[in-house]
Parts: structure tokens; C-alpha cells; sequence
């Protein structure tokens, strides 16, 4: 096995190793927007380590995160689980690599293979799920024409989005670095309002980066004659797309349009399905009907089960 981890300060002088990742994953038409050299870059920008691991039929990227407990290597989801003995190949070599790190796999959503599938290859390859998963589905919808998009939503979804025709609504899109720090204005006011962590802006700085150099997403912003009301941020990988909102108004009528720019941006640059994120569960791990899931639901979203966080060595821990 090879190992690659590069710090933003090693990073440029090994290319390749990006290169060859994101070349693996063209294989796989559907992998998800979190797997992207670009975007493991963006998070080892903001005090993560980025690493890229190759060996016998397969390979993995990851980010290792330093915590008062240790080192915990997180590897991002999705092609190793096409193949089972690369699965089990690349367990081997981690504990092999990473004897001294907590090593975790993270949620698996893709509709092929099965969910049961994935958490029986994952079980008998040493893997043990970690059952801190808060969400245990996420919504994804279908990308398609305006009209069967719109067929799929609710009715009161469908009559937002004509009101908002009438009332001088405008959705933009803009990828680069000022992109970036208009959106992180609007996600720190979000995560003020409702308790959260915001998001680093180096990290934002560099995906607005990446995003002009690349096109693999973009921040949406939408106004309501001069005033900016809500943000998205969209991430595209493959036939995948991801979307965010950072809502910037306690009362916003019109998340329903920003939405429905989005869908729109990902599918004219060739994305088949949208993920809008996880839903809250209940210990049974059925769906809870809030207001987040309903409204997720009233844009013609499906509910797709997820694989639970994995871990394979807790070393400091104690555990498996």
C-alpha cells in the first residue's frame, strides 16, 4: 500500500496523487460530491490532513482530523464498497498504516449496493458500526425536466414557487472566493440564530477556489429586490449533487425557490439526482415528520436508508 498524506504546505509537491483519485472516480458515475480531492483539499485547508491511500484494487481518500484523544483517520465513502475483496484488502492495509489512529468509514447513501449489502461486506471485513448515526436516511430527488420536477412536488410548494414568480424573487449564481465570503457571512448569521458551529472561511475560501477553477459546484444566493434573503451551497460529483442552505431570515417563504434553482443548476451540468441531507430519526430509525422533513418531502424527495458511520480500530479506545 501507498500512502500520501499531504498537508497544505505538501500538497503541491504531489500532484498526482489527487490526479489518480479523482481519475478513479470518474469510473463510478454515481459517488458522492464529499469524495473529491477538491474537497478533502478545502477541509485539510482548515486543519485537517489530507490523505490519499492506494493498494491492490483500490483506492481510498481521507482526512485525518488531530483531537485531544488522538488522531482520527475518517475515510470518505463510496468506491471501495463496489468490491468486496478490495474492501477487505484495504481494511487490512489501514490497520496495517494506521495501527495508532481511530479509523472510521464514513455514512453510505448511494442506492447501489444495497444498504445490507454494504453492512455485511463492511462486518465480516472487521468494520463495526458505530450506531452514533443521528441520521439514518436522507432525502434525494430525481432530477429531470421543470415540468417533472414539478409534477413531483406539493401542492403547496408548487403554488410558493408562482407567488415568487410575481413578487420580483431572483436567484444568482456565483463560484469564486467573494462568492465565498458573501456566503460565510450568511452562514454565520444562520448558525448564531439557530446554535450551530460556522463554517471556517478558509475552508469556504478555498472551495470558492476550487469551484471557479473547476466548476464542481457553486454558491447560489437568493434576493428579494436588494435584499439578501438565503444562500446555497452546491457540490456536484458525477451524476450527484449535494445542496445546503444558510437561511439568513427567521421568516423565509421562499426556500422553495432557491431549491428549485438548485435542482436546476445541477441538472444542466449533468447530475441525475440531488441529495438534500440527512433526516432526523427516531431510535427505531423511522423518519420524524418535522417541518426540515416535510419540507424536504414537499420538493418531491424520496427517502433513501443510510449505512451507519463504521469504525475499525479504536486504539485508544479500547474498542474493536
Amino acid at each position: 500500500m501507498s500512502a500520501v498524506p499531504s498537508r497544505a504546505s505538501t500538497l503541491p509537491q504531489d500532484p498526482q496523487a489527487a490526479t489518480d483519485w479523482d481519475q478513479e472516480l470518474a469510473r463510478y458515475p454515481v459517488h458522492t460530491p464529499f469524495q473529491r480531492a477538491g474537497w478533502t483539499a478545502a477541509k485539510a485547508g482548515a486543519g485537517d490532513e489530507q490523505v490519499f491511500l492506494s493498494g491492490a484494487g483500490y483506492h481510498l481518500a481521507g482526512l485525518v482530523t488531530h483531537t485531544v484523544g488522538g488522531p482520527v483517520l475518517t475515510c470518505t465513502r463510496g468506491p471501495v464498497y463496489a468490491d468486496e475483496t478490495a474492501l477487505r484488502t484495504a481494511t487490512e492495509d489501514i490497520r496495517a498504516r494506521f495501527g495508532g489512529h481511530e479509523v472510521r468509514i464514513g455514512p453510505y447513501a448511494e442506492a447501489a449496493p444495497a444498504v445490507g449489502d454494504v453492512e455485511r461486506v463492511l462486518r465480516e471485513a472487521g468494520w463495526r458500526p458505530l450506531g452514533t448515526q443521528f441520521h439514518r436516511m436522507t432525502a434525494t430527488v430525481a432530477l429531470g425536466t421543470d415540468e417533472a420536477m414539478t409534477a413531483r412536488m406539493s401542492h403547496g410548494t408548487r403554488y410558493t414557487l408562482k407567488k415568487a414568480a410575481r413578487t420580483g424573487v431572483r436567484v444568482s449564481a456565483r463560484a469564486d472566493e467573494a462568492a465565498a465570503g458573501r456566503f460565510a457571512a450568511c452562514y454565520a448569521d444562520f448558525a448564531r440564530r439557530n446554535g450551530y458551529r460556522p463554517l471556517p472561511e478558509s475552508y469556504l475560501q478555498k472551495l470558492g477556489t476550487w469551484f471557479r477553477q473547476t466548476g464542481a459546484g457553486t454558491y447560489l444566493f437568493l434576493t428579494v429586490g436588494d435584499e439578501l434573503r438565503s444562500a446555497a451551497l452546491l457540490l456536484r460529483a458525477g451524476r450527484l449533487g449535494w445542496v445546503s442552505r444558510a437561511p439568513t431570515s427567521r421568516a423565509e417563504p421562499y426556500g422553495a425557490v432557491l431549491f428549485r434553482e438548485s435542482l436546476r443548476w445541477l441538472r444542466d451540468r449533468g447530475c441525475t439526482r440531488c441529495d438534500l441531507g440527512g433526516i432526523h430519526c427516531d431510535e427505531t430509525g423511522r423518519a420524524v415528520l418535522n417541518g426540515l422533513t416535510k419540507f424536504k418531502l414537499s420538493l418531491g424527495a424520496e427517502l433513501v436508508p443510510v449505512v451507519d458511520e463504521h469504525v475499525l480500530y479504536r486504539g485508544y479506545h479500547g474498542g474493536p
